[in-house]
């Protein structure tokens, strides 16, 4: 399992900081759990396991971590302080829309 707190994988203005290698692929997909966990009920897309390109299935049962699990190989992992990221589709639904 793993433990992944998504500040971790931003830089100081909030930018995914990794650029290549490792740590971008695991930026990467732990952004598409995210946005898949925080849009739920809507037409997100699916994300596809790091390790085995199988589905995986993103929640966040009480709000502020987000479980996830993978139906082709089973890891599975939780992820915290991920509101209020780049990733966080709550929160761009609850920002003002303004039209110039």
């Amino acid at each position: 399992m793993y433990i992944t707190d998504a500040t971790h994988f931003l830089d100081e203005t909030g930018a995914i900081g990794p650029q290549s290698g490792p740590g971008r692929k695991m930026a990467d997909f732990l952004g598409t759990v995210i946005v898949a966990a925080t849009l739920s009920g809507t037409s997100a897309t699916t994300p596809l396991c790091f390790k085995c390109s199988g589905s995986v299935t993103a929640h966040a049962p009480a709000g502020e971590v987000i479980e996830w699990q993978c139906s082709g190989c089973g890891e599975s992992g939780r992820i915290t302080n991920w509101a209020g990221t780049l990733w966080d589709m709550k929160a761009s639904r609850n920002q003002p829309v303004v039209s110039h």
